[in-house]
């Protein structure tokens, strides 16, 4: 995800970033609540899950070095799916003026960014469809094009 940045914007992320702990157990987000933050593993391991056909049902385990809320964060969109903390969990959580300066000081990682954002949102449609009937979903030039568009318009760039 942060690629694109220099050692100095890397430097200056991390301060602006808070770290938190929780439990095993712990739920960190929980599916369909606002959010304007997202959250870097640093230790221990999250379990993402999502509500379908009337059940919580896993979709994803993340580990160190893993991130999820990116698409509430970058969108203004509700929360997509539950994260609870598999294991004893430290996490590095950056809000959206962090986010803001990022993209500020390098603008094309919203490029590379809604690339990631549309291939996460794809595992999640199929996810979805395991248990639902098929749905007609945009192609993945599409989505990452209407996510780009998203991103560009939450944050005025």
């Amino acid at each position: 995800l942060f690629r694109p940045l220099s050692d100095e914007e890397l430097r200056k992320v991390m301060a602006r970033s808070r770290p938190l702990h929780y439990a095993a157990g712990e739920r960190v987000i929980e599916e369909g609540s606002p959010g304007d933050s997202f959250f870097i593993i640093d230790q221990g391991q999250v379990l993402v899950s999502k509500r379908m056909g009337g059940a919580d049902r896993e979709i994803a385990r993340l580990m160190e070095g893993q991130f999820f809320g990116e698409m509430a964060l970058l969108t203004g969109e509700r929360r997509s799916a539950t994260i609870a903390a598999a294991t004893d969990v430290d996490l590095f959580m950056i809000d959206k003026p962090a986010f803001q300066d990022i993209l500020a000081a390098n603008p094309t990682i919203a490029v590379d960014i809604s690339t990631l954002l549309s291939e996460r949102r794809e595992a999640l449609t199929h996810a979805q469809d395991d248990l639902t009937a098929p749905l007609l979903t945009p192609d993945a030039g599409e989505l990452k094009n209407d996510i780009l568009g998203r991103i560009r318009a939450y944050f005025g760039l």
